[in-house]
């Protein structure tokens, strides 16, 4: 793992258990929580950072990956949609109180790659399942369908902000480098990244008009390590 200054990256302490495709928010860099992933053979494992090491916690109750996940603390947040082998898209979310996992109301529709950003009892699922365009609202026990929706649908799209105030950035299919902010009724597209990428690390803890793009992997060949931030509000 990596911490960001606003200018450089510089190692920090490794995660326990090596694996792609996780779900991740927190606070900071110094409070945060990754679940879920493929390392190989899906898992649920929950592991917690306290800027200086990562702790193994208890495991989700459903074992996927390409979940959303929403929160502010890494001991608060919910986890929601993915996929169980082999490509079976989920419904169900999941909370957590910084020690267990609790199911609660589930996604109106099974999302996988979805994008989710706010808090635990205010966020936002959009998009997922390869080019769906539609938004769910949680507020804290049930999700809502909202008319409002992404003007290009995709998946595995980077994220930052609120409920009210988010942003959502790259994706694919196609890999492209579309970036849309959303206002609590409708997306509107902004600026564009320079690069196209999809399955960008984002800033959970960011907001609107500041937020990291970080890594990414273009449509041929491999992953990148670049990093861009965005810094103009819609």
């Amino acid at each position: 793992s990596f911490q960001y200054d606003g200018t450089d990256w510089t190692s920090a302490p490794s995660i326990n258990d090596g694996r792609e495709m996780v779900t991740g928010w927190g606070a900071s860099s110094t409070a945060a929580i990754i679940v879920a992933g493929d390392s190989p053979g899906f898992t649920g494992a929950t592991e917690q950072f306290d800027g200086s090491s990562w702790t193994e916690k208890n495991d989700l109750n459903t074992t996927r990956i390409q979940g959303g996940g929403a929160g502010t603390s890494y001991t608060s947040g919910i986890f929601f949609g993915g996929r169980t082998p082999p490509s079976t898209a989920k419904d169900e979310t999941e909370q957590w109180d910084g020690t267990n996992w609790t199911e609660v109301g589930d996604l109106n529709t099974a999302i996988r790659a979805v994008a989710g950003f706010g808090t635990t009892t205010a966020a936002i699922s959009a998009g997922g399942s390869t080019t769906v365009t539609g938004v769910e609202s949680w507020n804290g026990s049930a999700w809502t369908e909202l008319s409002g929706t992404l003007n290009t649908g995709r998946n595995a799209m980077g994220v930052s902000g609120t409920q009210t105030s988010g942003l959502v950035f790259g994706g694919s299919p196609p890999v492209t480098a579309k970036t849309e902010a959303w206002d609590g009724t409708s997306f509107t597209e902004v600026n564009d990244m320079a690069n196209s990428l999809y399955a960008r690390g984002g800033s959970p803890a960011g907001t609107q008009g500041a937020a990291l793009a970080s890594g990414g992997q273009p449509s041929s060949p491999s992953p990148t390590n670049l990093t861009e931030e965005f810094a103009t509000a819609p």
